[in-house]
């Protein structure tokens, strides 16, 4: 029923104009965002055309070894799909793109699920067909996320750390600064966890200024001087905490608290969540008690990011849409 086939840089305008009106996508989809760094992964993304040539799922994906992996570029992936895909096509779709990756020399499928808040409409068939196609659950991440019309309080703490920054005189304002911004989140993060941002500071500005709609930064002030900063990344109904930081005066007078209440309650207060990201460490077998806290401190509430392992060397025709009745 479909046809299936590697994506080659001449779909480059097809690629973009479907994830576009995908139903589940969000800019990162785009190339332009995929390729950034396309030196690190071999890329292995596929096109699904139906009886009539026409594109109905895209699959962001690099080859590892005998690994289908979804994209291991992106914070999450899956099967994008327009707002006209129905369960029974969906299932078919799932089938025959398993059958294909296996003819292909594929021994395992690595699937990482996109949260149902970057969902236009509910998208999640991909569930059930892992759950028919009786995929390994891998790992879950926990997500700190807002509902926006549907705010809950903040506790007291958070709201002693937006006092002492407005008593301090701090403001927060959108600025283009990553230079200034990376320098700070860097030295945060390698004094704290040891580790750098997956992003270098270059890579961050090449993308803001690809998606400057989409990619911002807001940075907390003290007579001049940056405290503290978050970069969001902005899709149609979620505003994502993608980095933030503070340095030690900052973190001392509330910098952070006051960012995120300038987030929620000023730039994206018509948005329909806000998503603090996740706060484990270890794929999700560890949970940074303290972040999560902080982020659960502004109202924030959980919802889970699923990762799948598929073995394909018995996958076999049937074993989806053999469940039909």
């Amino acid at each position: 029923m479909y046809s299936i086939e590697p994506y080659r840089d001449e779909y480059k305008n097809v690629w973009d104009d479907f994830v576009s009106s995908a139903k589940n996508a969000t800019f990162m989809f785009y190339r332009d965002y995929m390729e950034y760094h396309r030196e690190r992964f071999e890329d292995f993304s596929l096109l699904i055309r139906n009886e009539k040539g026409r594109l109905a799922a895209l699959l962001p994906a690099n080859r590892e070894g005998d690994t289908l992996a979804c994209h291991r570029g992106l914070s999450y992936c899956g099967f994008l799909t327009g707002f006209s895909m129905v369960s029974e096509q969906y299932l078919h779709i799932f089938e025959e793109s398993m059958l294909y990756l296996k003819k292909a020399g594929f021994r395992q499928l690595f699937y990482k699920t996109i949260p149902h808040i970057y969902h236009q409409i509910p998208s999640e068939e991909d569930l059930y067909a892992l759950f028919l196609a009786e995929a390994r659950l891998v790992r879950r991440d926990l997500f700190s996320t807002i509902r926006q019309h549907e705010h809950i309080h903040y506790q007291k703490m958070r709201l002693h750390g937006i006092k002492k920054a407005r008593q301090a005189g701090l403001e927060v304002r959108l600025t283009d600064d990553y230079q200034g911004f990376w320098l700070l989140l860097c030295e945060v993060l390698q004094n704290c966890h040891g580790v750098m941002p997956v992003h270098s500071r270059e890579e961050m500005e090449y993308l803001h200024r690809l998606f400057p709609k989409n990619i911002k930064l807001y940075c907390c002030y003290e007579n001049g001087e940056m405290l503290g900063g978050a970069v969001i990344y902005e899709s149609k109904q979620v505003a994502h905490c993608q980095y933030q930081a503070a340095c030690a005066r900052g973190k001392a007078c509330g910098a952070l608290d006051l960012i995120y209440q300038y987030l929620l309650e000023e730039a994206y207060r018509d948005m329909a969540f806000f998503d603090f990201g996740n706060s484990n460490e270890e794929q999700g077998r560890k949970l940074n008690v303290g972040l999560c806290r902080q982020k659960e401190g502004f109202g924030a509430r959980a919802i889970t990011h699923q990762y799948y392992e598929l073995d394909l060397a018995d996958f076999a025709e049937g074993r989806i849409t053999g469940a039909f009745i």
